[in-house]
């Protein structure tokens, strides 16, 4: 069956250099749990190692965490993820690369277990280089049709290095991802300078690939601008069956 995909216009600019039981009583906890330590430290550089920690100062309810989990760039395995009362642990089934700067989001999935309250959405950025990659990408995602925000769509954005496989977005993951807000804006951080091929996914089974069947998508290239700049971009459709 076809469906009619929706014209993207994406504004953007790229910018270098055991069940728990919480205690009732007391005034009401209106604070969002925060890391008070980890391994990695954040922004460390020079990390080595496969096993990635993190210990909250509160107790914490993460039960979509291990599905939902984003780390960028992407890892070829899903990594296994545990959840513990005041604690996560991330174990990678992969050596992560060299001289690379690695963003997790941890994303609304981890809340407080008294009033729900959610992470702060900064997200948690470490090395294993000797520096932290500073370009970002950010922008607006809107209907064109209706001129509303396009409010849950995924922005993929690959390197320039992968635009020759056939594959993409159907079997590659991306070398980043982030969804828009509520408003339809996103902003990627921490970024390696350079070019890039992006697209934007109205994602429907969370594996960050596109279903032709029930998915929609949109693409256009984003070369590197110079600092900045800011670039209109008018995403083409592709149909999907």
């Amino acid at each position: 069956m076809h469906r009619s995909l929706l014209y993207l216009i994406l504004y953007l600019s790229i910018t270098g250099c055991a069940q728990k039981i919480g205690i009732e009583g007391g005034p009401k906890d209106i604070e969002s749990p925060f890391i008070t330590s980890s391994s990695p430290e954040r922004a460390q550089t020079n990390f080595t190692g496969t096993e990635l920690n993190f210990e909250f100062n509160e107790f914490i309810e993460a039960s979509t965490l291990p599905s939902k989990l984003i780390i960028s760039p992407s890892l070829s395995e899903k990594p296994d993820v545990k959840v513990g009362s005041k604690k996560v642990n991330i174990t990678l089934k992969e050596s992560l690369k060299e001289n690379t700067t690695y963003i997790i989001n941890f994303s609304d999935n981890v809340k407080d277990i008294t009033e729900r309250n959610i992470i702060d959405p900064m997200p948690f950025v470490f090395s294993t280089g000797s520096y932290i990659d500073s370009a970002k990408l950010k922008g607006r995602v809107i209907n064109a049709q209706t001129l509303e925000p396009a409010v849950n769509v995924w922005i993929l954005a690959y390197e320039q290095s992968l635009a020759s496989q056939d594959s993409l977005p159907w079997l590659t993951k991306p070398t980043y991802l982030i969804p828009t807000n509520e408003s339809g804006n996103f902003q990627l951080d921490y970024l390696s300078p350079g070019n890039y091929l992006l697209y934007a996914l109205q994602e429907e089974d969370q594996n960050y690939t596109y279903n032709e069947k029930v998915e929609l998508i949109a693409f256009d290239t984003l070369l590197q601008n110079t600092l900045d700049t800011l670039q209109n971009i008018t995403l083409k459709s592709i149909k999907g069956n």
